[in-house]
């Protein structure tokens, strides 16, 4: 075990939980799964947390409303983190990622989600636009994508503006066989609630159809609202390039190549 890492996470927990002293027993297990951060399973003789070591910028905003959002049963709480490390501590919940399609639970999550107002809201507001100019990954897609048009496209539609996931692959909903949980909060922030369908369009490789179901389901109850499919598939799209684009530069190139074949299939 990396006996500085070791040592901040003591540090951390003793700090999150007045019952731990600096010279108590504890292991750390290197988790497979996270491609923006470093998991650790985090044991003492009693309790179990998860470790996250963050390779990227710190969410210190994100892991302030992912706090606030654990109150409401959505996702696992953030306990303590420390900035200058880029170490969060979190409370461990042992479920697995969902491979159903229960869109009544599900939904009913997202528009909690959806329509909390966290506390730091301000400047939180993703610019998909400015995101897809930025993109130096996805030249060969340029000309079938139609960037520029796209972003333009996506500027026309009327604004469904929530409390977004930004993330929402099926690898971070997890279940136990009773209870849902939304995890990875890193990126989460104000955007269009477009983007989230998007994200679970695409980890889910649903059909258009399916989409369809999906977002009906969502709607069924906003009678101030309807569902778009047109912006559903741009928003969709430009999901696609923006995970092409991070994937290919840090690498991933077999999940860029299968995201790739996405763009094609609606």
């Amino acid at each position: 075990m990396n006996s500085e890492l070791a040592a901040a996470a003591q540090k951390l927990l003793c700090s999150a939980a007045p019952q731990y002293h600096p010279d108590m027993n504890l292991t750390l297990e290197k988790l497979a799964r996270g491609l923006s951060n470093d998991n650790y399973l985090l044991s003492t003789s009693s309790q179990l947390f998860l470790l996250k070591r963050y390779r990227e910028a710190f969410p210190a905003k994100a892991l302030q409303a992912q706090q606030q959002l654990a109150g409401l049963a959505l996702t696992t709480a953030p306990l303590v983190w420390c900035e200058e490390d880029k170490l969060a501590l979190f409370e461990y919940w042992r479920g697995e990622i969902y491979q159903g399609r229960d869109w009544q639970v599900l939904i009913m999550m997202l528009r909690t989600l959806h329509q909390h107002q966290a506390d730091n809201r301000a400047g939180v507001v993703m610019d998909l636009s400015a995101l897809l100019a930025s993109l130096t990954h996805v030249e060969q897609l340029i000309a079938s994508a139609k960037r520029g048009q796209l972003a333009e496209r996506l500027r026309t539609y009327p604004s469904t503006l929530g409390f977004c996931h930004n993330d929402l692959v099926i690898e971070n909903i997890l279940f136990d066989g009773e209870d849902f949980r939304l995890i990875d909060f890193e990126f989460a922030g104000y955007n269009d609630i477009y983007f989230d369908f998007a994200a679970l369009t695409v980890s889910l490789a649903l059909q258009r159809v399916e989409a369809e179901a999906m977002l009906s389901h969502y709607f069924a109850t906003a009678a101030y609202q309807q569902l778009n499919m047109e912006k559903l598939t741009d928003y969709r799209q430009a999901y696609l390039l923006l995970c092409v684009d991070w994937y290919s530069k840090r690498g991933h190139k077999g999940i860029a190549a299968d995201l790739t074949a996405q763009l094609y299939t609606w």
